[in-house]
């Protein structure tokens, strides 16, 4: 049996069954196959169909009710279990509503959701239980009982012993200054690291605070003491310091402490980049494709595939390294839509044998405070791992990345501060990029002055100039006369993107057997093109066509 809406049909089965009748329920038609679909033990599954079952129509549900419920039929330490697991195997989804992370809500991930709306398990995370997977869910779901109050500091430093102990771990907290006069930092380092694992996302300094100081005396002392420059903290980037406003930070671990302390991560924990806001493309994959640039464009073109081929860039990083200077290529191509800046992207990684991250943008955004900054931080960590287990480093694309790179506002509401410290992590990020970068934009004027410098080439893609025009329009009509052509061009501005429009309405008429003649079809599109584009915008206009171009 299949379903095209399991959601529903989730939703429907429990308000049918209540909390007296679940065993019927384990027994319904849509349950069983419903197990077999998602292949997880008892306890998962059931904690799964409760949290699809309110997906519909709720922003989630409560943990403590959801772990209540299930425990009327399961063992209750099974059901923390398993909940646990379902969280960390990236199956669902914890958030709080409040500042004080007091009612945690559940929600499944998007892509268990979209597996299931297209009934293709291949989708759904892997499911990792092991004896490190139960190592960490004790840390990370004792760290959020210590946040709660519900154990003590002393119980919460036991725990991490035995868990440094178990994972063989004290060499390497000695090795990073994690002992003597600073071994209190090891408990506030698996404190942050269980948080982010628990909550996936950063840490509230006053969280910290509440915990390791005990009064604002104490709590300027340790600051000083523990924060510092010289900290291990900074010393060695395990903790990345996120400033909110005044003297409020946020911490998050990263990257680099997550594979110190954590060892084999990433081969248990399968979901570090949850929203797959990264799209990668095989260079091999990428279709040869004939670009038509003008001058200045095309030199510029010249340079970056000759810097991008293998043995040259390894060379300028090499030298770049050797005067300590950082070893990245960050480029910038703007220009009005459909002048082919995303496809300079694609045919430069073709050229390069470099496969391309595309980044989602818009998948960035997220409506939960700090969400939007950690998915932008786990794009660039993303992007380093995979250099790290590639021949040779991919490029990372921002498509249409003026979304993101806007002019610093003053701050004068929450809004503009969020937006702010965004401009900052991606001025920092791109100061301290050590691969290849390129972001398109149709309005480079909207970046902030501070990205200028940031960008080691900066590419305008200007609408193509008349002999282009003529040069674009043999390639996509290769029948058109050499005359036509050149009055076409004259005559009617237009780009690539322009013509691809119409040699896929001359395939559409040809689909359908629709009578048409070519030459009046391209003008006639060419003209209405023209028209559309001056009543959307009269202000710039195109009157500069009746000049002689």
């Amino acid at each position: 049996m299949e379903t095209n809406n399991w959601l529903v049909s989730l939703s429907e089965l429990f308000e049918e069954y209540n909390s007296n009748q679940i065993e019927e329920l384990l027994e319904s038609d849509v349950y069983k196959n419903f197990k077999e679909l998602v292949c997880l033990p008892p306890e998962h599954t059931f904690i799964l169909s409760k949290v699809c079952s309110c997906a519909p129509r709720s922003k989630g549900l409560k943990a403590f009710d959801i772990i209540g419920y299930c425990s009327k039929y399961f063992e209750a330490n099974k059901i923390q279990s398993a909940y646990d697991e379902l969280l960390l195997s990236g199956w669902i989804f914890s958030y709080c509503q409040d500042s004080g992370r007091k009612e945690e809500r559940l929600t499944l991930r998007p892509e268990v959701e979209t597996a299931l709306r297209t009934n293709d398990p291949m989708r759904f995370p892997a499911y990792k239980a092991n004896n490190q997977a139960e190592a960490i869910r004790i840390l990370s779901t004792r760290a959020a009982a210590l946040r709660r109050t519900f154990i003590t500091k002393d119980e919460w430093m036991k725990i991490c012993d035995e868990y440094i102990t178990s994972e063989n771990l004290s060499s390497v907290f000695e090795q990073y200054e994690l002992s003597g006069e600073y071994v209190e930092l090891r408990y506030v380092v698996c404190f942050i690291i269980g948080l982010n694992i628990y909550d996936n996302c950063e840490v509230q300094v006053d969280s910290v605070y509440s915990v390791f100081c005990n009064d604002q005396i104490n709590k300027f002392f340790w600051s000083q003491k523990y924060l510092s420059e010289s900290s291990p903290l900074k010393k060695y980037n395990l903790i990345e310091f996120q400033k909110i406003h005044g003297f409020d930070y946020s911490f998050s671990c990263s990257l680099a402490c997550i594979k110190i302390f954590i060892p084999n991560y990433e081969a248990h924990f399968a979901n570090e980049n949850p929203q797959k806001m990264v799209k990668r493309i095989q260079h091999s994959s990428i279709p040869e494709k004939l670009l038509f640039y003008d001058k200045q464009v095309s030199i510029q073109a010249s340079v970056l595939e000759k810097l991008l081929n293998i043995g040259k860039f390894q060379e300028y990083q090499n030298a770049m390294l050797k005067n300590s200077e950082k070893a990245g290529i960050t480029i910038l191509v703007s220009g009005e839509p459909g002048t082919g800046k995303t496809e300079f992207a694609k045919q430069l990684a073709r050229k390069t044998n470099r496969d391309i991250l595309v980044f989602e943008v818009s998948g960035a955004r997220s409506k939960w405070y700090g969400e939007t900054e950690k998915n932008i931080k786990n794009v660039f960590e993303e992007y380093h791992r995979i250099c790290e287990h590639s021949k040779h480093k991919p490029i990372l694309l921002f498509n249409e990345a003026d979304s993101l790179f806007n002019t610093r506002q003053t701050v004068k509401t929450t809004v503009g501060q969020v937006e702010n410290v965004i401009q900052t992590i991606l001025l920092n990020e791109l100061e301290n990029f050590e691969g290849v970068l390129i972001a398109t934009t149709n309005r480079a004027d909207s970046f902030d002055k501070a990205f200028s410098r940031r960008f080691h080439f900066q590419i305008d893609m200007h609408p193509p100039e008349a002999q282009t025009r003529t040069m674009l329009l043999k390639d996509y009509f290769p029948t058109l006369t050499n005359n036509f052509c050149n009055k076409l061009a004259k005559n009617y501005f237009f780009t690539g993107a322009d013509l691809l429009n119409i040699k896929k309405k001359i395939s559409i008429y040809d689909l359908i057997n629709q009578e048409y003649k070519m030459i009046d079809l391209i003008e006639a599109e060419l003209n209405d093109n023209l028209t559309n584009k001056t009543k959307r915008n009269p202000q710039i206009g195109y009157s500069f066509l009746n000049q002689n171009p």
